[in-house]
């Protein structure tokens, strides 16, 4: 269990994080909007060496965003705006989770998930702004 009371902080723990990843690596980033779910993955970017930080930004819209690395990519998704797991399968990533990282945002929300996920980050606001993260 983590507590991190500002943005930098988060980042600087997803960087940390990202020490433990390797290609392959699958992520299911947990929690309400606002809780720090983006600025986690901004910060893993950084730790997997990534040099465009200004591109981490929420794929909500987009449904996914590709952020290169040294070698290979970090594929960012976000299932928020998604319905049925059908629509997750229409997005055509699985052959890219093989040999990349993929975090994904609200990646509970589909249980035909749980064994594509590696880790699982829960991240919650608590009073004051406090974010508790749990990872997995």
């Amino acid at each position: 269990m983590h507590y991190t009371k500002s943005n930098e902080e988060t980042e600087n723990l997803g960087s940390a994080f990202a020490k433990n990843l390797k290609p392959g690596s699958c992520l299911s980033l947990v929690g309400e909007l606002g809780a720090g779910k983006t600025t986690f993955v901004r910060g893993l970017y950084e730790g997997l060496g990534g040099v465009h930080l200004e591109l981490v930004h929420s794929p909500t819209f987009s449904l996914m965003h590709q952020y290169p690395l040294a070698q290979g990519f970090l594929y960012h998704l976000d299932f928020y705006r998604l319905d049925y797991f059908r629509e997750v399968l229409d997005l055509d990533f699985e052959d890219q989770i093989k040999d990349n990282i993929t975090v994904i945002e609200w990646g509970n929300k589909f249980l035909e998930m749980r064994d594509w996920y590696t880790h699982q980050i829960i991240l919650e606001v608590e009073n004051g702004g406090v974010r508790k993260i749990s990872m997995g």
